[in-house]
């Protein structure tokens, strides 16, 4: 058996599995009205002949109209682009290749080799590039990205997966990065929010706020921000307000069949100070549902509070989201920018037999009034797209709009 031609029998113990998992771990399966079921049962032949098995899931799983859902064999698992080479794409019409480099984060992979905004994505491992959708790497093997900066001779430089067995890298990449444009303004770039708990990403903003004392007005970039895995973002949206305000909650399936009050869902309320604390704090969750509410810390009036802008684009995901959408449903800010990705549903991987697995989302998230960006995604006040004939020639037209507007307010 390969792993693309699964027999038969295999074939039938995978779907019915598929089936049973989507049917007891997706958010929600009439979310969508589809009957992922009954499309399999129409489609079975083809599910049990065709020479991409895997391909076929996919398209099966597609028909939920959700984000994200995946159906692949370990051994030929993909990772977004930007996950493994901590940049992301724009997509281009004509020219000498199909995608740019839009976002590059600071000390990552394509940070490292000089890759610059605007640069052209020539290829990756040799071969051609597709512009229907956003390229993916390998999860278990490197990968090495062709790419011209605007001016100069082709380059390259290699993305390396962290490999089951192998030692653990650690991760370079500088997710917090902070700086004056001007005397009164301060600005700070976050592209991620790592940690369940989020206790690093917590110190760094903290850091970054002392050493901009005095700023009248206040920048956040979360342009390109890809996402987080936990309360990583608590700490940011606390900076945002002096108070003490449930910003909103993830909602499991179970906890949506059961029926729940938002007032009696339990609260995380306070980023751990220090990694010893960790366990403390993870142990209060060990045996409930995690629907949660997140509430800011409370950390009291800021100089720059009235005076604050978010810069987003549609790389700007998940936890980052929820930081537009809290200043959004609060006026804590004015947010500058393009809408962002609409991507916030929790989501893992699930194995489903025979070395293959599915990805399919597995909990919502609502802000406080009720709200889901899911889909939608988060709309700037002052709507500017990514202009790539600008950033080819250096010019960030979107900061400038951003510091234009904080030098005024």
């Amino acid at each position: 058996m390969s792993i693309e031609n699964p027999s038969r029998e295999q074939r039938e113990q995978i779907i019915e599995t598929v089936l049973q998992t989507f049917e007891k771990r997706f958010y929600d399966p009439g979310l969508h009205g589809v009957d992922l079921r009954g499309i399999a049962q129409a489609r079975r032949d083809e599910l049990l002949a065709t020479d991409d098995f895997v391909g076929a899931i996919v398209a099966l799983l597609k028909e939920t109209r959700a984000h994200p859902v995946d159906f692949f064999h370990e051994s030929n698992r993909k990772v977004s682009f930007a996950r493994l080479a901590k940049a992301t794409l724009h997509p281009m019409n004509g020219g000498a290749s199909p995608w740019i480099f839009q976002d590059v984060l600071v000390d990552g992979p394509a940070y490292q080799a000089n890759v610059q905004p605007g640069a052209t994505l020539l290829g990756i491992n040799g071969g051609e590039l597709c512009a229907a959708a956003e390229p993916k790497l390998s999860a278990n093997a490197p990968a090495v990205v062709q790419f011209r900066n605007p001016g100069a001779e082709p380059a390259t430089f290699t993305v390396e997966p962290p490999l089951p067995g192998a030692k653990k890298k650690r991760d370079t990449t500088r997710y917090l990065t902070f700086s004056r444009p001007e005397p009164t303004v301060g600005y700070i770039r976050i592209s991620m929010f790592p940690g369940i708990l989020g206790i690093d990403i917590a110190k760094a903003t903290d850091h970054a706020i002392r050493s901009l004392n005095g700023a009248k007005s206040l920048i956040v970039d979360l342009r390109g921000n890809l996402g987080s895995a936990g309360a990583g973002n608590l700490r940011l949206m606390s900076y945002l307000t002096p108070g003490k305000i449930p910003v909103g909650y993830s909602l499991t399936r179970r906890r949506a069949e059961q029926g729940y009050r938002r007032e009696e869902l339990i609260r995380f309320e306070r980023v751990p100070s220090h990694k010893l604390l960790a366990p403390f704090a993870l142990w209060r969750f060990r045996k409930v549902d995690r629907s949660i509410v997140v509430v800011t810390e409370g950390l009291g009036r800021q100089p720059f509070h009235g005076r604050i802008v978010l810069l987003v684009n549609e790389h700007t995901i998940s936890g980052a989201e929820i930081v537009a959408g809290f200043a959004t449903d609060h006026k804590l800010a004015t947010i500058v920018g393009s809408g962002t990705a609409g991507k916030l549903l929790a989501w893992a991987p699930l194995p489903v037999g025979c070395g293959y697995s599915m990805t399919i989302p597995t909990g919502n998230y609502l802000t406080w009034e009720g709200k889901s960006f899911e889909g939608v995604g988060v709309m700037p006040n002052v709507d500017l797209p990514f202009l790539p004939n600008g950033v080819s020639d250096g010019v960030d037209h979107q900061l400038s709009a951003a510091i234009k507007a904080a030098k005024g307010m």
